[in-house]
């Protein structure tokens, strides 16, 4: 082997009076290849130089196969635990790390750290980023401990980028035969992504309910104003909104006025300057749906420069996300709806659709309590009209009777009832029932 001694520099060495310990690979009987330990001693007399020496030789070829097949077998591990994406750590019945493979290492910013032996509390002063995040492990580790069986929960671990990963956690106690701590076993699966499906499942489902009892409000409507106000508390109630509100375009001053809004963020909306020109205040996204008639989605809306009249004031409502529809009625931007959120990219293409539909309900109700309302006031002015005729039907000094197409007497005034000679105009109808056959000559 390269860097041990061979035979004849051994024996040079040894009567030099160098005691030797190597390993050797020698062939065997048969061609087989052998380990050997080997051990020269020099023998010396009375102090003189070595005249001998002792030889003594350990066949360890078994064990050296043990441990070449045990280091083959941890190099595959090894292989084994950092191909697979999920973190995996494996720490004493202390707490200290003993392995743990890349995906854990790459995620604390561990690589290349010297790790093993050292706890939680120690690996912290490794990274300033996840410091309180291994502090809080040590403490969390140690709850589990009293626990003494498994332990499963989602844990969310912030990146130093800003985003965030969901991780479903696992960690398995291990004992020993005397129930004092051996060790625990540490796994962790990403599952961001599916995390992430379940919300947006769960947001539209919430939205398709938004969308059914706001149509149901639109068949109920009595009044504009209490439709409105329903339709903002159905979409921040059943979508769990921060905040919605409904704004009519003032024709005059091209303000869009809030008539309607409901969410902890009401405030906001009640001092909100909004409208629908090309102005500063134009340019957010109630202004443009109504101006471009389409949705608008601000999905980072503290950082996007056209929402910047409005960023200290949202940043009070704690507002990150806005998305607005316009509400087209009778054929002209009425006015639109704006809905926000706490967290920030939270409309996704099929929300904004969903709620896309919402609007539109909101149009085809105020569409239909306008109708309403001009119908109302038809009948009201036909009634006022008809009022006006039997006042001055009933009160004129001369005699006025109405018939039908064929003569027959449908109603006569006071004064045509005297000229009858009738005492009343019922009497009057009642006995003239055909004046032109009766009066009239032929």
């Amino acid at each position: 082997r390269p860097g041990e001694p061979v035979l004849e520099d051994a024996v040079r060495r040894v009567f030099a009076g160098e005691r030797l310990s190597f390993e050797t690979d020698l062939v065997g009987p048969g061609g087989t290849p052998m380990t050997w330990h080997v051990v020269l001693n020099p023998i010396c007399e009375h102090n003189g130089p070595a005249m001998s020496f002792v030889a003594i030789a350990t066949d360890i070829s078994a064990r050296k196969h043990a441990e070449e097949a045990l280091k083959a077998s941890e190099e595959q591990l090894r292989s084994l635990l950092d191909a697979t994406p999920d973190v995996v750590c494996l720490k004493d019945g202390e707490g200290r790390w003993l392995e743990a493979n890349k995906a854990d290492l790459e995620l604390f910013e561990l690589t290349g750290v010297d790790y093993r032996g050292k706890k939680d509390s120690e690996l912290a002063g490794f990274s300033n980023f996840y410091r309180e995040a291994f502090l809080t492990c040590e403490q969390s580790d140690e709850a589990a401990w009293q626990v003494r069986t498994q332990t499963r929960c989602d844990e969310t671990v912030v990146r130093p980028d800003g985003t965030s990963r969901v991780y479903d956690v696992i960690k398995v106690p291990l004992f020993h035969a005397d129930g004092k701590r051996r060790g625990r076993v540490v796994l962790a699966r990403d599952i961001t992504e599916r995390v992430r499906q379940e919300q947006e499942i769960a947001l539209l489902n919430r939205l398709y309910s938004v969308l059914s009892k706001v149509s149901q409000a639109v068949v109920r409507a009595a009044s504009p104003e209490a439709f409105l106000d329903e339709a903002c508390r159905v979409i921040v109630e059943e979508g769990r909104f921060l905040l919605a509100w409904i704004g009519q375009v003032d024709p005059a001053t091209h303000a869009v006025v809030p008539i309607a809004f409901w969410g902890d963020a009401a405030d906001y909306a009640r001092g909100i300057k909004v409208y629908a020109d090309d102005r500063p205040e134009g340019r957010g996204p109630t202004g443009t749906s109504i101006r471009e008639r389409r949705p608008m989605v601000y999905n980072d809306f503290l950082r996007d420069l056209l929402a910047l009249p409005w960023r200290e004031r949202a940043t009070q409502f704690n507002i990150r996300s806005a998305a607005a529809f316009p509400i087209v009625s009778e054929g002209e931007a009425w006015g639109a709806l704006t809905i926000y959120s706490v967290k920030v990219g939270f409309f996704g293409d099929k929300d904004v659709r969903l709620l896309e539909n919402v609007a539109g309900d909101i149009g085809f109700a105020l569409d239909n309590l306008e109708r309403q309302r001009q119908r109302l006031q038809a009948q009201h002015a036909l009634r006022e009209s008809e009022k006006k005729y039997m006042n001055l039907f009933e009160n004129a000094p001369i005699g006025i009777f109405r018939t039908n197409s064929t003569g027959q007497v449908l109603s006569v005034n006071s004064a045509m009832a005297a000229i009858l000679g009738a005492s009343s105009p019922d009497q009057a109808v009642e006995h003239y029932a055909d004046l032109g056959a009766q009066l009239y000559a032929r």
